[in-house]
């Protein structure tokens, strides 16, 4: 298995692992000449996934460099991922259970650590070409789910690497919702598991906050 297949995968215990950046696709050029077309959930995320794409593209030589290129970076991310809904339903039942105060600091960590695991992905694997394969309705809701594959150009034989990601209609267009790779369960499903299973422990929802934390604080 490639090292971008086990990324993606490994991603699904983020916060039980060192958490290991999801993958995120690429689209390719489109003809100046072709008519525009109306938007989808896969041509949103394909021309959304264009423009990380042009921003990962600048050289970085020092570390300013790299912080202004991670600030236009989630300044995208931002408009494109609904880390607020996807924590809410990493937490499950456990969110009507939380004051606001602590749903907050969740969310805010785990924006913190979705982001930065994308801008890592997104650093990683800029060669990839990837084939948006068309969208389908996702089970039991509204949203859609769109199909991708990566493969790297300059290694035929590596293995492709497959990518749903749930997209839910916005007045703006389309936020990912959730996403799954190469056959694995969801991402918001996994992580839901995950953080039933830190509760369990004895530090509770504070060794929870913490992990993440620490996670989030690794260059």
């Amino acid at each position: 298995m490639s090292s971008v297949v086990r990324t993606g995968l490994a991603l699904l215990s983020l916060f039980v692992l060192d958490a290991v950046a999801p993958l995120v696709v690429f689209g390719g050029a489109r003809s100046a000449h072709a008519a525009p077309a109306a938007i989808t959930a896969s041509s949103f995320l394909e021309a959304k996934q264009a423009k990380l794409k042009s921003i990962f593209a600048a050289p970085t030589k020092t570390a300013a460099d790299v912080a202004a290129q991670d600030a236009k970076a989630d300044a995208e991310l931002d408009a494109l991922i609904d880390t607020t809904q996807m924590a809410k339903d990493t937490l499950g039942a456990e969110y009507d259970k939380r004051t606001d105060g602590e749903r907050k600091a969740f969310t805010d960590l785990f924006k913190q650590l979705v982001q930065k695991e994308y801008r890592k992905s997104l650093r990683g694997i800029r060669g990839y070409d990837v084939a948006y394969l068309g969208e389908k309705a996702a089970t039991k809701t509204s949203d859609v789910v769109v199909h991708t594959e990566a493969t790297d150009p300059l290694d035929k034989r590596a293995i492709v690497i497959e990518a749903d990601y749930v997209l839910r209609k916005t007045t703006a267009g389309f936020m990912i919702v959730d996403f799954a790779y190469s056959g694995a369960k969801t991402f918001v499903y996994s992580q839901n598991k995950n953080v039933t299973a830190e509760l369990k422990k004895p530090a509770g929802w504070d060794g929870l906050l913490a992990t993440m934390k620490a996670k989030a604080a690794k260059p």
